[in-house]
């Protein structure tokens, strides 16, 4: 008897109904509802169910009600209707359902009887909003009655910005909202009826047009460590309240304060280590009157670019200070713009500071770092500017100037001369193209002598090198030249190029042979290379290649041509203009660890041909891939072979095709062999014009959370961002976050 009694007790437990969601508490719901965002919330997952409704309002909510400024009566008219039925749409769900609301704002320009309508519903929506709102933002043409705010206990960021001149007042109980840490006030002139303010206020943000003190008030603040200050009528003495603040560290001084700093009292702050002021030039005698009590002072800060617009002219010892830090110079005319009177008007600034420059560099001889100088000047004016220029650069040779980095964009070419004296110059980019427009680049034999020189760029219709070698420590090169057919003989000196960009438009064929002489080469990038690769299966020595803009299938049958000679190889990115037929050599190269093939055009466009097909393996050291999607799902058969695969990259949004039994065939195929493969680490899918929840179809997004719940450990990221493929060519390893990337979402 017992044993049928076990028996059917294990029979009735076999047959009972399996555990739901719908068994789950609400609050349990509710945390796993969390991480959706508030739209789709309340928007969606509300609606499922009566228990999903409880379970959100549970959660959060995060309420904005504004509405921009509308120049006809009759916007206005149709605003204010729509925020005054917010406002008792709101007010009926707190009443109804008591949401734990989060944070409040509201933006409202009515004004009379409608505003005063607005601001009753808003104090008894406040009322409603119990001890949950811990931010709360306002910004109204009618004032709201602050008796409302000592109620919010757990008010944390309380924002009064100021949208018409009335005046504040604070009552006596907003000393009760101990939590607040975040307060701003802005009005005609603000007033605090009680005797403290909250103690936990860390950051304080005060406008006031009218009061000429500060408020006794602020010196109940023992934890205020961040204040700013925008107060017009201030009188003298009244910023010595501050120094009873032992937590100050930070003062903000806005620009009424900063015009009128001397008398102020500033200097009784003596805890200060940081001080942002907008100073005008009448503020500097002041400055001068308080620096030297602010001992702890470690930031001095205002809004000119440079520190020689505000505490170089405090004093001369400041002077001598600045005199010697270290200065990076940027000037350029923005004169991309095609309206001649603004074009002028930059070009004759550039001027002023070019001549300004000067005359400080001739003065006070300042270590210069870096020099950055773009200018679309052209004929006398462009000549003029470069000759400035060039003095400005040999009285930094003559001072012996630490410079390190310069840059040089202009029409007129450079004056390469004065450069000779830069013993320290390290970084050097020098341009003579401006759009269409190009000049010859000249080098002089006193270019060799720039023995720090390691990073170079040269652009021009020409680049001629007068002397015999160039600058023995360059590693890295670019060379654009439009017109030469040759490539210069003194690059053969480059003993320790390690790295070189070519933009040659006219190099006649076996001209890459020069690289071959070149031992400590590993990486080469041509770049719209219009003539064959004939001679670069000399440069035996690469590492990594990278060909941009393949247009023809002549120069696919030169690359076959030359590849079989790279053994070397372990890096491979090739850039067609259309959809061409891969090399078949390429599967024979012993060290190719990195493979990207992009197409500008893509298969089946205009124009466009058939998808490329990768060539017949083995793959047997292939680790990163990158290709096209038509290339990645009509290849499977072929990848099978790369078993050492650990980063799949697929340019642009994986798509099923057609209805037809084929297309749907090859998507599940291609499905199936990413959750085969062992050694797969992560799949990215690249979406350089963006991405949107409206781009994935139905079939992807399923695609996608079938392979999450069967491969867990596999990182799926969409990424965004054009150098995505550079990136992958020079990365260590894949990054153990999606930070890393510059990434949309990871799926």
């Amino acid at each position: 008897m017992r044993r049928r009694g076990a028996a059917a007790a294990s029979l009735r437990a076999s047959r009972a109904p399996a555990a739901t969601i719908a068994d789950l508490p609400d609050e349990l719901l509710a945390r796993c509802l969390e991480p959706l965002d508030q739209g789709e919330r309340l928007g969606s997952a509300a609606l499922v169910s009566k228990q999903f409704y409880r379970a959100c309002a549970l959660l959060p909510v995060d309420v904005s009600i504004t509405g921009p400024w509308q120049d006809s009566e009759a916007a206005q008219a149709r605003l204010h209707a729509r925020l005054h039925a917010r406002l008792l749409a709101l007010r009926s769900v707190l009443s109804k359902h008591a949401p734990p609301v989060r944070s409040l704002r509201f933006h409202s320009h009515a004004r009379g009887a409608k505003g005063q309508k607005e601001i009753a519903l808003l104090v008894a929506c406040l009322g409603l909003c119990s001890g949950h709102l811990q931010q709360l933002q306002i910004k109204e043409r009618v004032p709201l009655p602050l008796s409302c705010l000592p109620p919010l206990r757990g008010l944390r960021q309380l924002w009064r910005p100021r949208l018409c001149a009335f005046p504040l007042r604070l009552p006596v109980g907003i000393a009760q909202l101990a939590a607040l840490k975040d307060l701003t006030l802005e009005g005609s002139a603000v007033q605090f009826e009680g005797q403290a303010l909250p103690p936990g206020i860390t950051q304080l943000r005060l406008e006031d047009m009218e009061s000429t003190r500060l408020p006794a008030q602020l010196s109940s603040l023992r934890s205020l460590a961040r204040l700013e200050l925008d107060c017009q009528a201030l009188k003298a003495g009244s910023l010595r309240l501050l120094g009873g603040l032992p937590a100050l560290t930070a003062v903000y001084l806005l620009p009424f304060v900063g015009r009128r700093l001397a008398g102020l009292g500033l200097e009784a702050a003596t805890q200060l280590q940081q001080l942002n002021a907008n100073l005008s030039p009448e503020a500097v005698a002041g400055l001068d009157a308080v620096l030297p009590a602010l001992q702890h002072l470690g930031t001095l800060r205002s809004p000119f670019p440079t520190s020689l617009a505000s505490a170089a002219l405090v004093s001369r010892r400041f002077c001598r200070v600045c005199a010697t830090l270290p200065l990076d110079v940027s000037l350029h005319d923005r004169a991309a713009t095609r309206l001649l009177r603004v074009r002028a008007s930059w070009r004759a600034r550039l001027q002023g500071q070019l001549l300004s420059l000067c005359a400080y560099l001739a003065k006070h001889a300042p270590p210069v770092r870096s020099l950055r100088f773009s200018s679309s000047a052209a004929g006398a004016a462009g000549q003029e500017e470069m000759a400035v220029l060039a003095g400005c650069l040999g009285l930094c040779s003559a001072a012996g100037s630490p410079l390190q980095r310069l840059h040089i964009e202009a029409c007129v070419p450079p004056v390469i001369n004065c450069m000779c004296g830069l013993s320290a110059l390290q970084q050097l980019q020098l341009s003579a193209v401006d759009g269409a427009a190009a000049s010859t680049l000249r080098l002089p034999p006193s270019f060799s002598q720039l023995t720090a020189l390691a990073d170079v760029e040269l652009k021009g219709r020409t680049v001629q090198f007068e002397g015999h070698a160039l600058p023995p420590g360059i590693t890295r090169l670019r060379l654009e030249d439009w017109e030469s057919t040759q490539l210069p003989r003194q690059l053969s000196t480059l003993r320790s190029l390690a790295r070189m960009e070519l933009e040659c438009r006219a190099l006649e064929p076996g001209n890459l042979r020069l690289l071959g002489s070149l031992p400590s080469l590993t990486s080469l990038r041509l770049v719209s290379l219009e003539s064959p690769l004939a001679g670069l299966e000399a440069a035996t020595q690469l590492q990594q290649l990278e060909i941009d803009g393949i247009s023809s299938s002549e120069e696919t049958d030169a690359l076959e041509a030359v590849l079989p000679a790279l053994q070397r190889l372990s890096i491979l990115s090739l850039s067609f203009a259309e959809p061409q037929p891969l090399p078949p050599s390429l599967a024979s190269l012993p060290r190719l660890e990195r493979l990207c093939v992009k197409c500008v055009r893509p298969a089946g466009g205009e124009g466009g041909g058939d998808a490329p097909s990768l060539p017949p393996g083995p793959w047997p050291s292939l680790r990163y891939l990158a290709v096209p999607w038509l290339v990645l799902h009509t290849n499977v058969s072929t990848l099978r072979s790369a078993l050492a695969l650990e980063h799949l990259s697929c340019f642009g949004l994986p798509e099923p095709g057609g209805e037809d039994a084929p297309s749907r065939s090859r998507w599940g195929v291609f499905w199936s062999y990413v959750e085969d493969l062992p050694a797969l680490r992560c799949l990215c899918i690249h979406c350089p014009d963006g991405l949107n929840d409206d781009l994935l179809s139905p079939a992807l997004t399923k695609a996608l959370l079938v392979l999450a719940d069967r491969r867990p450990a596999l990182r799926r990221h969409f990424l965004g961002y054009p150098a995505f493929f550079s990136d992958l060519l020079t990365m260590a390893d894949i990054p153990a976050s999606p930070s890393a990337y510059a990434l949309y979402y990871t799926f």
